[in-house]
């Protein structure tokens, strides 16, 4: 009874991580190229935070949905938790896992212009910390 307390304290907890993340700032763009002026760049930097951002390998997702998905994905896996709902667990833990690549993607981009900041690192901790719960639970329950 103690232990599930404290995982659905956990999953509170992450889920306010989640969209404390949105207002953060991202990353940096320092001197990124104008789109449609060949060798033109934008002078000085530029934010961008969950609000105005986007994020993806293939595709681009904006970050606020991303994070809005993560809150609703650790809701689920909390109201699995407590006995409310019967979702089969791999379904919030695919969702996270689908959004926490997401948020690894600007440490993948290989440019000196972008600097990551610190809302992906908030995301990435809080995603973890929901998978190894939500796994660990799995466990406790046999």
């Amino acid at each position: 009874m103690q232990n599930r307390n404290n995982q659905l304290a956990i999953h509170a907890a992450t889920v306010i991580a989640f969209l404390c993340a949105i207002p953060l700032r991202w990353f940096t763009l320092t001197n990124a190229p104008i789109i449609g002026s060949p060798g033109d760049t934008w002078p000085g930097s530029i934010t961008i935070t969950g609000i105005n951002g986007s994020v993806g390998f293939f595709y681009r997702l904006p970050i606020w949905l991303l994070l809005v998905v993560s809150a609703f994905a650790t809701l689920i896996a909390a109201t699995n938790l407590a006995g409310f709902t019967s979702i089969p667990r791999s379904v919030p833990l695919v969702a996270l896992i689908v959004a926490g690549a997401h948020y690894i993607a600007p440490y993948f981009v290989l440019s000196e212009q972008i600097s990551p900041s610190v809302g992906p690192i908030v995301a990435l901790i809080a995603t973890a910390v929901v998978v190894i719960s939500s796994v660990s639970a799995s466990g406790n329950d046999k």
